[in-house]
């Protein structure tokens, strides 16, 4: 992953400097009683290209003084390859640690940080725009508009798209048609209506309902942000090769809210409804951006709040969720959907 340093190909900078390893050693150049453990897999897992683990151990077993004005004087480096030639041997002799998160920043921070920082700009705009609202219809016993309860279908057809919500009606667009005779009632007063006289293109039709009979329900989107969300369905913190982390979260988006989010800080990467898709969602969303931003390491961390489908009754979710409803009624009935 790492190329290590321009300029190393072909030339090892350490003509006729075997004459000289003696004579360092004896001048203290090496303490041989903690020998370094350069173990190849664990550097190059820490950034180091094999040219550098080769350069140090050489340098190592010459007796060199690994400081970066011995490193600059005599071998001839500058400073940036000094002190990194200096950083592979601390970490290979056991001087510096890099077991924590914090520690593993601080790291990548000193590799890689201070040659381009990873930022939200290097996402791509949000893709999703819209987050269609959605409800739930219950204890209708109408003949012409009872098709319309939840409750009569697979947990994939419960769902209606609403158009409108006020404290007065609740409109729908939807492809389920009730059953109409010849010149029948399109309307039963205090119930439900047919808006559309004729259907759209797509075949949907607009029908309005009493709010009574219907209740909006929350809905959850996948962003990513640098800055770690307080309150969470569930996190992923991912660690970037620049040191810097990206946090890739579920939040409850409330029943009657259009789509809110901060364009400036934060990236929309999926929404959904079922809680049971919440947690893959998050994951496969967390996969895309650690494979696009170079991560190094990723995180999950627990919930610190619950995803409510159904809002509870008074909760404050908008207007339109505040009509004269028999609660108590309507929340068994959805309680008796299966979701």
């Amino acid at each position: 992953m790492y190329d290590g340093f321009d300029g190393y190909d072909g030339y090892d900078g350490y003509d006729g400097y075997d004459a000289q390893a003696e004579g360092l050693y004896q001048q203290g150049g090496i303490d041989y009683s903690s020998p370094p453990d350069f173990n190849y897999k664990r550097l190059m897992g820490l950034g180091f290209s094999k040219i550098e683990i080769d350069t140090c151990q050489r340098l190592f077993q010459q007796g060199a003084k690994f400081t970066t004005s011995f490193l600059q004087q005599v071998c001839g480096y500058d400073y940036e390859t000094a002190s990194r030639i200096k950083y592979l041997y601390d970490i290979a002799q056991g001087k510096i640690e890099i077991e924590t998160d914090d520690e593993l920043c601080k790291h990548l921070k000193k590799m890689f940080g201070n040659k381009r920082k990873v930022t939200i700009a290097d996402l791509p705009p949000s893709n999703v725009t819209e987050v269609p609202k959605l409800c739930l219809i219950a204890e209708i016993t109408d003949p012409l508009f009872y098709c319309y309860n939840s409750g009569l279908y697979d947990i994939n057809q419960r769902f209606y798209q609403v158009v409108q919500a006020t404290s007065s009606k609740t409109v729908i667009k939807t492809k389920r048609k009730p059953e109409i005779k010849f010149r029948g009632a399109k309307e039963t007063e205090g119930v439900a209506k047919i808006l559309s006289e004729e259907p759209n293109p797509d075949g949907s039709i607009e029908v309005e309902f009493n709010p009574k009979y219907t209740r909006l329900c929350n809905r959850y989107i996948i962003l990513a942000s640098p800055k770690r969300p307080e309150f969470h369905l569930g996190c992923y913190e991912l660690i970037l090769v620049d040191g810097s982390k990206m946090f890739v979260f579920g939040r409850t988006l409330p029943a009657k809210w259009e789509l809110k989010y901060k364009a400036a800080q934060e990236r929309v990467i999926d929404f959904g409804i079922f809680p049971d898709e919440l947690k893959p969602r998050i994951e496969r969303a967390a996969q895309k951006v650690h494979k696009r931003l170079a991560g190094v390491k990723a995180k999950y961390l627990e919930p610190t709040s619950v995803f409510e489908l159904i809002p509870k009754p008074g909760a404050e979710y908008g207007a339109g969720d505040d009509a004269d409803v028999d609660e108590g009624a309507l929340e068994q009935a959805l309680d008796n959907i299966d979701i």
